[in-house]
């Protein structure tokens, strides 16, 4: 594997082919991680925001703590099918 010499955001590391090679995060999953995380979103992305948050700012910052609500057929399932 080769090393990598920056670091990585969440974003970064789920996509990232040596590392999860994730390639199918959604938009608004993409919004709510780095939203976490304190990252800049892009147009796209902060529409989501202010829609999910009802908020009209964002203030790029890292959280220490996240409550997000799943409702019914949000997916859940498929996230813990083994658990």
């Amino acid at each position: 594997m080769k090393i990598i010499k920056r670091g990585l955001t969440i974003i970064d590391f789920i996509q990232h082919p040596q590392i999860l090679n994730d390639q199918t995060l959604s938009p608004s999953q993409t919004a709510f991680l780095k939203s976490i995380y304190g990252l800049p979103l892009d147009d796209v992305e902060l529409e989501i925001y202010r829609r999910g948050t009802g908020r009209e700012t964002y203030v790029p910052r890292e959280q220490r703590e996240e409550t997000l609500l799943g409702g019914r057929r949000g997916g859940k399932q498929d996230c813990c099918e083994n658990c």
